[in-house]
């Protein structure tokens, strides 16, 4: 009898313990009925995000340029909580993109450009399933602040930020909201064409 009291605190005690050091340190967003997690495609990441597409010579009189928008897939895999024993569909809502210098160079960016938010009416990930969702993580306005100080210029700097992605969702069948977070980097230049 007394082993068994001993065995359920030390149970309890191992439990609780789980809980604190799993505090804020989560890569996984946690529902009702799912956990969900998101991946980026190892291929972009670092994204390596290009400020200028030239047609003809880079910065000859004449040549122009095209600013594209680079987009990143992310994985979002939903998983079944076993002891419930049920699952539900996640409700994409929205993504927040938020950038950080990664280094000393890299200028921290004005609040017009961090956080970003990204609206994701219509995506859905399926219970226990998958969903590819792309993520626009650097738009044509924060590559056109850059674009002043790295493009034709002799500053030949690649910055570099550290991007943190937080995908809000509610649970279908509870209708509880919770977050799925991300990260990658991403680096800012007049990569050579």
């Amino acid at each position: 009898m007394r082993f068994a009291r001993i065995f359920i605190l030390v149970m309890i005690a191992a439990m609780l313990l789980t809980v604190i050091l799993s505090c804020g340190k989560s890569n996984t967003g946690e529902f009702d009925y799912v956990t969900a997690t998101a991946t980026v495609d190892a291929a972009k990441n670092p994204l390596l995000a290009d400020l200028a597409t030239w047609t003809g010579t880079p910065c000859a009189a004449g040549s122009t340029y095209n600013v594209l928008n680079n987009v990143v897939n992310f994985t979002l895999t939903s998983t079944a909580n076993l002891a419930i024993g049920s699952s539900s569909p996640l409700i994409l809502q929205k993504a927040t993109i938020s950038l950080s210098p990664a280094d000393t160079q890299s200028p921290s960016l004005p609040a017009l450009y961090s956080p970003i938010y990204q609206g994701l009416t219509g995506y859905i990930i399926p219970a226990g399933g998958t969903l590819s969702v792309p993520v626009e993580i650097a738009t044509h306005s924060l590559k056109d602040y850059f674009t002043q100080t790295l493009v034709c210029t002799a500053n030949k700097s690649i910055y570099s930020y550290n991007v943190s992605i937080v995908f809000d969702a509610v649970e279908q069948t509870t209708g509880r909201s919770g977050s799925i977070p991300a990260s990658m980097t991403v680096r800012f230049a007049d990569f050579g064409d």
